[in-house]
């Protein structure tokens, strides 16, 4: 006998946003946050989860758990949300990341016995301008090598 359980209607963008993103400049949207305590450590973190739009050209979700005692990387997040002052106080109110837009670049991770991740390799400034999602043209030809050689010079 079948055990059904009722779930929300999926449409075709939320199986377009399964999988990790792919390597390289993305531009993002802070979807949620959500205040948890780590597994293996009980200490305080953030769950962010990105909405991005890779370099691909595809919309996908990037989950980041941000530990809240590495100064560098709450730092991080706080200077591209504009939280930097309450930062300085060492309070920041993490609903005010919702919503939040920039730029960043993705870069995929490997642990031995786990799947591939995709991280913020690092973020960018919001007046930076993206690469674009390039394919290579099958009659584009590499430009031409223009170099003055000294065959007088012994390598």
């Amino acid at each position: 006998m079948a055990n059904f359980i009722d779930c929300e209607k999926l449409t075709d963008d939320d199986f377009e946003q399964t999988g990790i993103p792919a390597e390289g400049d993305a531009s993002w949207e802070i979807n949620s946050v959500e205040a948890r305590t780590s597994k293996s450590s009980g200490k305080p973190t953030v769950k962010i989860i990105f909405k991005v739009v890779d370099s691909t050209g595809k919309r996908k979700l990037l989950i980041e758990n941000l530990p809240m005692g590495v100064p560098f990387r709450i730092a991080r997040i706080a200077s591209v949300t504009g939280t930097t002052d309450m930062a300085k106080e060492g309070r920041i109110n993490i609903e005010e990341w919702v919503g939040k837009t920039g730029k960043g670049n993705i870069k995929h991770e490997e642990s031995p016995g786990f799947p591939t991740k995709a991280v913020w390799a690092y973020f960018l400034d919001k007046d930076a301008t993206l690469s674009a999602p390039t394919a290579p043209s099958a009659q584009q030809e590499p430009p031409p090598i223009e170099a003055d050689f000294n065959d007088d010079v012994p390598f």
